[in-house]
């Protein structure tokens, strides 16, 4: 803009030699129509004022548009932007389009503005040239592709389709399979560092047609020595995840011994993966995409090797050929690229997800990944390096904007400025190849695929269509209709088995129940962060788990920057709807919070020294100790004390009974400390001297055994409390 302004001002002034100067920045940017050179070469051979004063005129407009947003201010394009897919329009009304194997595609933009739109036009032309497609979404509204082909399949992971995740693509053996699922099992959940190795060694002992249950029943029924070492801290975390994953629809999916894989690998798949939490759906995702991929190497590999044996003739086909022979070309659909892209996602030691490291290679298997996002500046680079095709739509979010700005190469002022200004439909694309300069462009309309929504049922018969008949789905048509017959019911029923339902909880709340059980002493919020949760849906859950008397909420003061932190504890009613027993208590008649301080300050205490012999409820002469250490003859007891209604008979039966040398009492509060001091005040001077008061969260933040007797330690017949 700037470059021609200039040159205007030069010819004005009568510099003609800047005429060949301006056809060239003209021409350049694609903005030099039939009659502007026309203008240029006359005032060229015949210097005229009228013809100058024309071509001024024309320019001036031409920039004048630009700055109003009538024209954009980038380069139009020539006829190289065209391809068998096509998506958009140039201002000059030349097609967008990209052949079928050209790579990946990544579309930026916030709600509304389109992005869905080119995903379903792209993958409606692939369909229609015979394009296998996998689309993984999180609504029903993808379904309407069935319009397109009837050759869709619709994966709700309600049951119906049939996944072992444990069974190896046909070829792959069962090893190179264990190592695979486990880097994708421990990148879509948090777990312990050794829990993958854990998991790799038990697979490895199970039957070949072994699935998620069996892995289960295998890691629970591991034994784990010493009880409370690392092993059983990866046995804690598997158990918790696998159960998580089992306990859900995703259950019904997993349970069964064959799979449906090799079928779907044959056909166009819905996968709607709304009803999974967050870390299923990368888990799944990852997890089919991935299987896809060796499923398919595995059969270039195969024709390779056929290829080798063969007596074919010289050049009559070269290995490069053998893929585009044996396999069709597949499009995977993502319309959340954040799901499995984002630079915040790491698992392990692992920075990207396994997806993002296949981008670079599943092109051999004939894969091209295509993927919306309305936050590209959260995306990794992963996605943004290796995609054919960006296009950006509206975004109201300047680090976004200038994200793909710099992604684009977009650094003129005037371009800059329309990427901050599109509209519904307008797009800004960029090629890694062909024509490599971004431009301007208009998404053309849908018009083959209709706006009503299929079915449920219209999804699973046409599943059966093709897949024959399923089970689950037959259960379902049968539950239906026996519930229309049930007419007789009366309404004093109908409403007892509604409350009962309303009590069920749900896969994602009984998720949340294994967690608890699992883990009964972890915080409110550091279950969120397992789960992935964010702090509005898991206190839905959890509000939901309380109304139902499921789990009971309590508030315990962890002192310093803890504060009154939530815990949730299971009530029956909890351990009935996961279908275990309930656990006993720590402690002898004690509740949750006793339980929780006793918990906390055994493991504190045995993670400090190694060679101090920790006991929790230790029995020593009918008189149980809360937490006991013993340590070169010396025998320390700590007694948790939420009131002080017993200290008096613990404190005699402590020295009197179990011979303890030193015993630590840790209080909930000050109000406790001191009724506990006045009765520690009533020993004899010899047990006096040797009786601490504190609070219990300063035991957290001992650090050696002389801080923990210098809590409350007496001297001179005085109880004191170090601060």
């Amino acid at each position: 803009m700037k470059e021609i302004s200039a040159l205007l001002r030069r010819i004005s002034s009568g510099d003609n030699t800047a005429l060949a100067e301006l056809r060239d920045a003209l021409k350049a940017k694609g903005w030099l129509d039939a009659n502007t050179e026309i203008l240029i070469d006359s005032q060229e051979v015949n210097p005229n004022p009228y013809v100058l004063k024309t071509l001024i005129s024309a320019v001036q407009e031409l920039l004048d548009r630009i700055t109003d947003g009538e024209i954009s201010p980038f380069k139009q394009p020539d006829e190289n932007l065209d391809g068998q897919i096509r998506f958009a329009v140039t201002e000059l009304g030349l097609p967008v389009g990209f052949n079928p194997e050209e790579g990946h595609g990544l579309f930026v933009g916030q709600t509304r503005s389109g992005k869905t739109t080119v995903l379903f036009l792209i993958l409606d032309q692939a369909l229609r040239q015979g394009i296998k497609c996998w689309l993984f979404v999180k609504s029903k509204e993808a379904r309407k592709l069935l319009t397109v082909t009837k050759e869709m399949i619709v994966v709700d992971f309600k049951g119906g389709i049939e996944i072992n995740p444990l069974l190896p693509p046909p070829g792959l053996s069962r090893g190179e399979w264990v190592n695979v699922f486990s880097d994708v099992f421990i990148q879509g959940f948090t777990v312990f560092e050794g829990t993958q190795n854990f998991i790799i060694e038990l697979m490895n002992q199970l039957p070949p047609d072994s699935n998620l249950f069996d892995l289960l029943c295998k890691v629970e029924a591991t034994k784990c020595f010493p009880p409370s070492g690392r092993t059983s801290n990866y046995k804690e975390s598997a158990i918790n995840r696998l159960r998580g994953i089992l306990s859900g629809d995703l259950g019904e999916t997993f349970k069964c011994r064959k799979s449906d894989l090799e079928s779907l690998a044959q056909h166009n798949v819905i996968f709607e993966i709304g009803n999974l939490t967050a870390s299923q759906q990368m888990f799944v995702t990852n997890l089919l995409t991935t299987w896809l991929f060796k499923y398919k190497l595995k059969k270039v590999e195969d024709a390779e090797a056929d290829w080798m044996a063969s007596p074919v003739e010289p050049f009559e086909i070269v290995p490069e050929d053998i893929a585009r022979k044996v396999l069709p070309i597949h499009y995977i659909g993502l319309d959340d690229a954040n799901l499995l892209f984002s630079k915040e996602i790491k698992r392990g030691f692992y920075p990207l997800a396994i997806i993002s490291d296949l981008l670079a290679t599943v092109r051999h298997a004939r894969i091209y990944v295509f993927c919306c996002t309305h936050y590209p500046n959260e995306l990794g680079e992963s996605i943004k390096s290796n995609a054919f095709l960006q296009v950006m739509f509206a975004l109201s979010n300047g680090d976004d904007v200038e994200c793909m700005r710099r992604s684009m190469g977009i650094y003129e002022l005037e371009m800059t400025k329309m990427c901050h200004r599109l509209k519904e439909r307008e797009i800004i694309a960029k090629f890694s190849k062909r024509y490599v300069e971004p431009f301007f462009a208009r998404v053309l309309e849908v018009e083959n695929i209709p706006s009503e929504w299929v079915s449920d049922k219209e999804a699973y018969e046409n599943n059966e269509r093709i897949l024959g008949p399923r089970k689950k789905t037959t259960e379902r048509k049968e539950s239906k209709e026996s519930e229309h017959t049930k007419e007789s019911v009366t309404s004093e029923k109908q409403e007892k088995k509604e409350s009962q339902d309303s009590n069920e909880p749900k896969s994602e709340e009984t998720a949340f129940l294994w967690d608890i059980y699992n883990r009964p002493y972890a915080s409110i919020k550091e279950r969120y962060d397992t789960l992935k949760l964010s702090a509005s849906k898991g206190d839905r859950i959890a509000d939901s788990l309380i109304r139902k008397k499921l789990c009971r909420k309590h508030k315990i003061n962890l002192g310093y920057r803890g504060g009154m932190t939530t815990f949730l504890e299971l009530m029956p009613e909890g351990y009935e709807a996961i279908g275990t027993p309930p656990k006993e208590h720590l402690s002898r008649g004690g509740g949750f919070e006793h339980d929780f301080w006793i918990n906390k300050i055994s493991e504190h205490l045995k993670a400090l020294r190694s060679d101090w012999q920790v006991s929790t409820e230790k029995q020593l002469k009918g008189k149980f100790i809360d937490v006991t250490i013993e340590f070169e003859n010396k025998l320390i007891g700590l007694e948790v004390a939420l009131t002080a209604v017993h200290e008096k008979i613990n404190l005699e039966k402590d020295f009197a009974l179990c011979g303890c040398d030193y015993v630590i009492v840790g209080c909930k509060d000050d109000k406790v400390i001191e009724e506990v001091k006045k009765i520690a005040q009533d020993l004899n001077e010899g047990r006096r001297n040797k009786v601490g008061v504190c609070l219990l969260h300063e035991l957290l933040r001992c650090k050696s055994l002389s801080e923990i007797l210098n809590l409350g330690g007496g001297k001179n017949g005085e109880i004191k409390r170090d601060s």
